[in-house]
């Protein structure tokens, strides 16, 4: 089964891809993040596995005005290069990346459906995600596998969500670009949207994108467009 590369978090989830720009330089002053943001932060690094005592770590390098390495740039190019998803491998897929200062990466493609392990060819619903504790998105794609060359399809792409924790982000879209695959090209949609991270920090703004590609009976999900077979 022929594995999609990217180029560079259906759900290997620019920064497309993921393109961030850093508006504000990290600075040392100490600032306090509001209780019912920690509880947010808190439970959702419980949901990446981060225990407590790295949760407070990690939330008082925030007040001190510095950034997670979860959210650098460079770090997040060498997740994108890590992954390695494929339809071999059952519909339930994902990675996770824990770097320097315990902070985490989470990235990958689940049922929608529960209970399928497998796939075989047939009609699937799949979500694709990308999550870092501080900015988590995804969205679903309903895709049919058909047996044969140069048949398989996406015939909807939609219900992205965003959660920002202490910034704000535009409507996210969700477009379906290539509808079925090609002899050369894989069917693919696309989920964008931006976002500004605040917090006590001088804002980091972004763009992010996440793609979901099918074709050659298997999938993929990717920050970055590689939809070349």
């Amino acid at each position: 089964m022929k594995k999609l590369v990217s180029v560079m978090s259906i759900f290997a989830l620019t920064l497309g891809i993921f393109s961030q720009s850093i508006f504000a330089e990290e600075t040392r002053s100490v600032s306090k993040i509001s209780q019912a943001h920690i509880a947010e932060l808190k439970h959702s690094f419980n949901e990446l596995g981060i225990d407590e005592k790295t949760q407070n770590t990690l939330i008082k390098k925030l007040e001190n005005g510095q950034i997670l390495d979860s959210m650098k740039e460079e770090n997040i190019q060498k997740t994108i290069n890590k992954r390695s998803f494929n339809i071999e491998k059952g519909l339930d897929q994902s990675e996770v990346v824990t770097f320097a200062d315990g902070s985490k990466i989470k990235y990958g493609v689940r049922p929608v459906n529960s209970g399928i392990k497998s796939v075989a060819p047939g009609s699937y619903t799949v979500e694709s995600y990308w999550a870092t504790g501080t900015v988590n998105y995804s969205y679903y794609n309903d895709y049919t596998i058909v047996k044969g060359i140069n048949n398989d399809f996406i015939s909807k792409a939609y219900n992205p969500t965003v959660a920002v924790i202490g910034g704000t982000f535009t409507t996210p879209t969700v477009t379906i670009h290539r509808a079925k695959e090609t002899s050369s090209k894989y069917a693919y949609s696309q989920m964008d949207f931006t976002y500004t991270f605040s917090l006590p920090l001088p804002p980091v703004s972004a763009t992010a994108k996440l793609y979901f590609n099918v074709g050659n009976d298997d999938y993929d999900t990717t920050l970055s467009l590689s939809d070349t077979k």
